[in-house]
């Protein structure tokens, strides 16, 4: 051997794969695979020689045997770096096991001359649909879903709009789809790993004028969504819910109890879901909160909140989204309330006035007056502030802030913010 020259140390390919093997439950593999009639037992299997086969480049059958389950651990690496690195669908044939898809490829299709396992190929990302894709929350989550390596297919009425084409530039599927259309809603889910489901409560009300009305429709509206995923087998609905209002605080609070039903609905139907519960948002304060001016020259927002509100930038949201597609073994099942903040509605003014150098107060008035006013939706906000003020809900700051490092303060988003205000 050469001076200089280092021997090439030899690769144990079988402890590599092992070493890869992360702490990642069981249930987290609907993750990566979608091999639906195969055991749990024989997917870590799969899962293993997906591994092999991504760092030898080459179809490793007796890893099968040799590897198997590792102290009940399955896959080392995020399926979206795994699927990088393979040139072609990874689908196999062994023990016994028809050749499964290495992922839900919705968009490939089948040569009926053929049927050859190569027409499988293609996209190896799992694909979320996002209802309400170019509203207040759907938007940030598409685009949180595409940044975490998700497939997206956005549901818009007008595929044409800006917001619709500048994600479809972002790499989202453009479908066109209506809630209140509900024939659109099948062909919406079909195929889909996961759904998000948002519903806009105060844009039917707009359009009803009712609030009965308004609460029947936006549950009529879920229920669909929940039926439809049922029907397409999805894997996961994350659900924009909120918990009641009305046995807490003994009065309706619509856009509350509505989404409730819904919620309750989900896990009736036995479709895999998680609900994430958005609190009041920072954005709100340049529009429904916003400061009015007064005779005096300062400026006041009028609410009727008691106490201390959880609040958050409806952007940071979609981060949220994504990370509990990403983890469904830990948020399968659960109700998670989010928040990048905490304060008296003082001290969001002094806050405003801070940035913005106006003089902003807090000018609380009565439930039953703010009730009165003269807007739609005037009585559902009024008792939805009685609820918060009641503590009875679950937003968690300290998790909001491990599924999103860069969730944003309240003080932070307004200095970026000031032309809002």
């Amino acid at each position: 051997m050469k001076a200089g020259k280092k021997r090439r140390q030899k690769v144990n390919y079988e402890q590599l794969v092992v070493d890869t093997v992360a702490p990642y439950s069981r249930e987290k593999l609907h993750v990566f695979l979608n091999f639906p009639d195969v055991a749990v037992t024989d997917q870590s299997h799969w899962a293993v020689l997906l591994i092999a086969d991504a760092i030898m480049d080459t179809h490793m059958m007796e890893m099968f045997d040799r590897c198997g389950i590792v102290k009940g651990k399955v896959l080392g690496f995020q399926w979206k770096l795994i699927s990088r690195q393979i040139g072609h669908c990874s689908c196999f044939r062994t023990a016994g096991l028809a050749a499964k898809r290495c992922i839900s490829h919705q968009k490939a299709s089948t040569d009926s001359a053929t049927g050859s396992e190569a027409d499988f190929c293609g996209d190896h990302l799992l694909l979320i649909t996002v209802f309400g894709a170019t509203g207040q929350q759907g938007g940030p989550v598409a685009r949180a879903l595409l940044s975490s390596g998700f497939a997206v297919r956005a549901v818009t009425r007008n595929p044409d709009s800006e917001k619709s084409l500048s994600l479809k530039q972002a790499g989202a599927e453009l479908v066109k789809g209506d809630l209140e259309d509900r024939s659109t809603i099948d062909e919406a889910v079909k195929g889909a790993y996961g759904v998000f489901l948002v519903t806009d409560y105060f844009g039917i009300l707009h359009r009803l004028g009712d609030d009965n009305r308004a609460e029947a429709e936006e549950i009529a509206q879920g229920k669909a969504v929940v039926d439809a995923s049922a029907r397409a087998g999805v894997k996961h609905v994350v659900y924009s819910g909120l918990p009641g209002a009305k046995d807490v605080i003994g009065h309706r609070v619509p856009h509350l109890d509505g989404k409730a039903v819904v919620e309750k609905y989900l896990g009736e139907a036995g479709v895999p879901y998680t609900s994430v519960h958005y609190p009041a948002y920072y954005d709100n304060f340049g529009s429904y909160f916003k400061a009015q001016p007064q005779p005096d020259g300062t400026y006041a927002i009028t609410l009727p909140m008691n106490g201390p509100m959880y609040t958050i930038a409806v952007d940071d949201g979609g981060p949220v989204v994504a990370s509990v597609f990403s983890n469904p073994g830990e948020f399968l099942g659960k109700k998670i309330g989010i928040a990048g903040d905490r304060k008296t509605v003082d001290e969001y003014a002094a806050i405003i006035s801070k940035v913005t150098g106006k003089t902003v107060k807090y000018n609380q008035v009565p439930v039953e007056v703010f009730a009165s006013f003269p807007f739609p939706g005037a009585d559902d906000l009024a008792y939805m502030f009685e609820f918060f003020a009641s503590g009875n809900h679950n937003q968690d700051q300290t998790l909001t802030k491990r599924l999103n490092p860069n969730v944003l303060s309240f003080e932070e988003w307004a200095g970026r913010n000031k032309d809002k205000f």
